[in-house]
């Protein structure tokens, strides 16, 4: 199993959830019943809180220190990038954090949402395709005996 693996099975149920929370974006359902849109929008603010967590405890620190300059400069690219979907997921997360609040703006609910989705699916789309690669090589890299990373044979 290769190191990603586990990062990219939270980003399937990750993307799941996503899914499952646009199928009750009904605005006129949602101003009469939100508990499942917010129970699935709880599964989620979970899944996310652990994967970023991991992400932060575990992948960043080791791209971070990466001994290639470019795959270093990737790395804050990405880290920086996600302070801001970050925060801005707290905030949407903190404004519908009750049935009552989603039920009182279902409008509003179901555009912030779109929104916040989308964000977080491009996010997951470019971390396996420019981000995890990345974390793979340099683990395969690092793995490599000595001679063979440096292009010299053993004497």
């Amino acid at each position: 199993m290769t190191r990603t693996a586990r990062y990219v099975e939270q980003h399937v149920q990750i993307m799941r959830l996503a899914q499952e929370l646009r199928r009750h974006l009904v605005q006129q359902a949602l101003s009469v019943d939100a508990s499942a849109a917010r129970q699935v929008l709880s599964l989620l603010s979970g899944k996310l809180s652990v994967h970023l967590a991991a992400e932060d405890r575990l992948l960043y620190p080791e791209v971070l220190h990466s001994p290639d300059p470019a795959t270093r400069a990737v790395g804050q690219r990405f880290l920086e990038a996600m302070g801001p979907i970050s925060q801005a997921f707290r905030r949407y997360s903190i404004r519908w954090g009750t049935q009552d609040a989603i039920r009182s703006n279902p409008e509003a609910f179901v555009s912030e949402t779109k929104a916040m989705l989308t964000d977080i699916e491009g996010r997951i789309r470019r971390e396996e395709a420019e981000l995890y690669p990345l974390v793979e090589q340099l683990r395969s890299e690092a793995a490599a005996p000595a001679a063979v990373r440096t292009g010299r044979a053993a004497d």
